[in-house]
């Protein structure tokens, strides 16, 4: 047949080839890139999608040139070739996922031509054959198919050769993929059963093995005079400051980073589990006694404390070690790990970087401990929490001027919880931040109602206490801001207090984001002056509006010529940097006499009023009014 008068037959055939084939291409990158994304395949992205994209551009314009051109067979001719050394290029790139490519589109390539080059089979195959036979010298080289003698026979007419070309490497694509879902199902369950025994990020024993070993080791213990085990619990105690100041990355470096220095602390058939975040377990097997046992500890306490250097930063952590020792009262892997649980707790709270053994008396003080933090995890969602306000007085006119804002637990079977009892307990679970943000919202709210219920005519600040990990967060000046825009309130009558431990050794981070509440025309407090390292550079650069000192040094102001100097010296400082200074805990009038007597502009404490409720605090103001309004009339 005469080429020209093919070239309608050639168009027409090839327009409905081209969308096949772009949809077969375009349909597999979907398909796959959604099984590599879901983690059903693991194969090298960046070449899958420039074999593809290259497929497409190729065919793409496809159509339009064999309309064009005089030779629309050159054209098939040059794309099938290209289809063939993508496909090939995939194979040799990509895998498993290559081969599948492979075995899968060589033989469409050619079927697809084969349909398009119709009737003149003869010549198609003919022109065909040299890419047929790469094709087939590729599949061979790269084991997917065995190459016999059959398919190399004589094919100037070409029927059989397209037979065999077509169903071989089909057949043998159904029978490798077979071979490979068995292979991946294996390594698959190779993996959950890996996941169930490791640790995924240390390498370490998972819990389960822990337990299993555990259960093993109590049984051995009742059923053998002479065999004893003990089992270390422990705890990093600074893993939270490392993880917020320097980022999880790092956090994961010093998890790993312990587990090789427990597992050198240990005799090989030991047992070395993390548990969790921070937690690690130690099952030592075959000890002769307490000794053998603190010597462990020990050694690991040694491991832990020297530096630990991760990408660039030195670290420096300690541990707290909980340890129990078989005996007769356990009967459980369950029972023993829990009280080495306890004694950790126990070691925690005697000041850390520590080993403790537990005892019975450690039971009741570490149940009480859980049991207030559980009650402390639902405190906020049951309303629990409640505001106290605490004035702060003028000195030199008595007048009220402002408040503190001082939450409490209204605990329904303890009572009033105070503070101190609950606030360490929160910073160390976690939830002190969710603490702050509901302690500023709710006194926000409250100024709001005291400004709107005076109408203006009567001017109170109101002061809040920001925690560490508040300051910490990267959204705190724009959550204050939101809650400013919320409740309506005059910024300037709203002061932070922020401790000189917070600021000292912070990152830059955290430093510019409380700069940036002094942009917000809010107050800053510097809180317990002259406790923490009283550094100067900081009342520079944050533009410290007053100093609050200690109960600390005013608390012996009336017995303690020391304490006076150093009180006389911080008024004097904040005067001299135009700062105002607060001086808290006055419970006398002799301490009130000397701190007027140095120049202290206001006092807080229980010689004018221990820190009220709402109701307590809404009669406060209300006298506070009428009596500085009868100054005003007095002085007028």
């Amino acid at each position: 047949m005469n080429l020209i008068n093919r070239k309608d037959e050639l168009f027409s055939n090839a327009g409905w080839v081209i969308r096949a084939k772009l949809l077969l291409v375009g349909s597999l990158m979907v398909i796959f890139a959604l099984s590599h994304f879901f983690g059903f395949l693991k194969f090298p992205l960046f070449p899958f999608f420039i074999a593809t994209t290259l497929e497409i551009s190729i065919n793409l314009p496809h159509h339009w040139l064999m309309r064009k051109i005089k030779n629309p067979e050159w054209v098939f001719n040059v794309t099938s070739a290209m289809d063939v050394a993508i496909i090939t290029v995939a194979a040799n790139t990509l895998g498993d996922l290559g081969k599948f490519l492979a075995l899968l589109l060589y033989p469409l390539v050619f079927i697809f031509a084969g349909v398009v080059m119709s009737p003149n089979k003869t010549y198609f195959y003919a022109n065909q054959g040299f890419f047929m036979l790469a094709a087939l010298t590729g599949l061979e080289y790269r084991g997917i198919i065995p190459v016999n003698e059959s398919l190399m026979i004589d094919f100037s007419g070409g029927e059989r050769l397209a037979i065999l070309l077509i169903v071989f490497p089909i057949y043998n694509f159904i029978a490798y993929f077979v071979k490979y879902l068995a292979d991946l199902f294996r390594k698959r369950e190779e993996q959950l059963v890996d996941n169930a025994f490791r640790d995924e990020l240390t390498g370490l024993s998972s819990r389960y093995v822990l337990m299993e070993r555990l259960g093993q080791a109590v049984k051995r213990a009742e059923s053998l005079v002479d065999y004893s085990f003990a089992v270390l619990f422990l705890d990093l105690d600074r893993f939270k400051l490392v993880n917020n100041s320097l980022g999880y990355a790092i956090g994961d470096e010093l998890l790993m980073e312990t587990a090789r220095r427990l597992q050198r602390c240990v005799k090989s058939y030991d047992t070395v589990a993390r548990l969790g975040g921070d937690e690690y377990a130690i099952l030592l097997e075959y000890i002769h006694g307490v000794d053998d046992v603190g010597r462990v500890a020990s050694r690991i306490q040694k491991e832990l404390s020297g530096a630990i250097s991760l990408s660039g930063h030195d670290v420096f952590t300690t541990a707290s070690i909980g340890i129990a020792i078989s005996g007769n009262q356990y009967h459980s892997a369950e029972e023993i790990l829990q009280d080495a649980h306890t004694a950790m707790y126990k070691a925690k709270a005697s000041g850390k970087a520590r080993y403790e053994t537990y005892s019975a008396e450690m039971r009741p003080p570490v149940l009480e401990r859980l049991e207030l933090e559980t009650d402390l995890r639902r405190a906020l969602d049951r309303g629990e929490f409640r505001l106290w306000y605490q004035p702060v007085i003028s000195l030199d006119s008595q007048e009220l001027v402002g408040l503190e804002a001082l939450i409490r637990w209204a605990h329904p079977v303890r009572g009033l919880v105070a503070p101190a009892d609950f606030i360490p307990v929160a910073e160390e679970i976690g939830l002190i931040s969710q603490i702050g943000w509901w302690v500023m919202q709710e006194a926000c709210t409250q100024l709001k109602n005291w400004q709107r219920q005076f109408n203006g005519r009567f001017h109170l600040t109101l002061s809040i206490n920001l925690s560490g990990e508040q300051c910490k967060q990267p959204n705190l000046s724009a959550g204050v801001r939101r809650i400013l825009e919320e409740t309506g309130i005059d910024p300037h009558n709203l002061k932070f207090e922020i401790t000189e431990t917070v600021l000292i050794g912070s990152a830059e981070s955290i430093l510019d984001e409380i700069s940036r509440l002094k942009d917000l025309n809010i107050q800053l407090y510097m809180d317990d002056f002259g406790t923490g390292y009283s550094s100067l550079s900081y009342l520079r650069r944050f533009n410290i509006d007053k100093l609050k000192i200690d109960r600390s040094f005013v608390s012996r102001l009336d017995t303690s010529e020391r304490d006076q100097q150093i009180v006389r010296t911080i008024v004097t400082l904040a005067h001299s940097l135009n700062m105002g200074v607060i001086a808290e805990g006055v419970e006398n009038p002799g301490q009130l006499m000397i701190l007027k007597g140095m120049g202290c502009d206001f006092g807080q404490g229980y010689h004018f009023a221990k820190p009220l409720d709402l109701h307590d605090t809404d009669a406060l103001i209300q006298d506070s009014f009428k009596f500085s309004r009868r100054k005003r009339r007095e002085a007028s």
